[in-house]
């Protein structure tokens, strides 16, 4: 068994937390992965089998198979008592805080390097996608509203 002071990554962390609403195969954790973490967690595709497949090692997640007639056999993985328990403490723990890096400021900071002109357009662009990225936070927003407060809210 897992002892809690190996800890989860956030990957680790994202896989039990989609686990935890129900069993899933790697195909529809992949999509709900793509569905409702992806807007603001990015992470390749290519980890989540090799992660499922670590998680399985640590004895954090279990899967049965499920026989198919007409396709091919599929894993259903569910979390452990033991993943659910490391899920709750990575839960409470400490939220780190994010990585201050922002390219815009650094610009504006150096703008006097650039053409007026180079520079407005680049503020221009950078006001439009911000808009655009807003309006993709309105409707993830609406998306989940109804699950925030229906009978969902627990799952």
């Amino acid at each position: 068994m897992t002892e809690l002071g190996d800890g989860l990554s956030d990957l680790e962390a994202a896989l039990l937390g989609l686990l935890s609403v129900r069993p899933m195969t790697g195909y529809e954790i992949r999509h709900h992965f793509d569905r409702a973490l992806a807007p603001w967690w990015d992470t390749p595709r290519t980890q989540i089998y090799p992660k499922l497949r670590e998680l399985e090692s640590r004895h954090l997640i279990e899967h049965e198979y499920v026989v198919q007639e007409s396709k091919p056999n599929k894993r259903l993985y569910s979390p452990t008592d033991a993943g659910r328990d490391l899920l709750q403490d990575w839960l409470k723990g400490t939220i780190p805080w994010p990585d201050l890096r922002h390219h815009m400021m650094m610009r504006l900071f150096l703008g006097h390097l650039l053409a007026e002109d180079d520079l407005r357009a680049l503020l221009t662009d950078y006001r439009d996608r911000t808009a655009d990225w807003s309006a993709r936070l309105r409707d993830i927003e609406a998306k989940f509203a109804k699950s925030l407060s229906g009978p969902y809210r627990d799952a």
